[in-house]
C-alpha cells in the first residue's frame, strides 16, 4: 500500500521536502513512528493530520492512495 504525505510550514523545512511517499503505513501511529525515526526533530512540533482534506483523529486507518497532510498550527492575522 502506498500513501502520499504532504508537509507544511516548519515540518517541510525540517524534513527538507514538501512531499514524502511511504509504503506499508496503515495508521497515524505508524506514520508518526516512521516520521520521528527518520526526522527526530519533528517530535517537538504539534501538527494536525488531514486525510484527503479532512481532519482526522489518531484512530484513522489509511487506505491505498490516501493523501495525508501534516499541518502545524498557523499564526497570523
Amino acid at each position: 500500500m502506498k500513501i502520499k504525505i504532504l508537509l507544511f510550514g516548519i515540518l517541510s523545512t525540517l524534513a527538507k521536502s514538501r512531499e514524502l511517499e511511504y509504503t506499508d503505513i496503515f495508521s497515524i501511529k505508524e506514520l508518526k513512528h516512521k516520521l520521528f525515526d527518520q526526522y527526530p526533530e519533528l517530535k517537538q512540533y504539534q501538527f494536525q493530520v488531514y486525510v484527503n482534506q479532512q481532519a482526522v483523529n489518531e484512530k484513522q486507518i489509511f487506505k491505498e492512495g490516501d493523501e495525508i497532510a501534516l499541518i502545524p498550527p498557523f499564526a497570523g492575522g
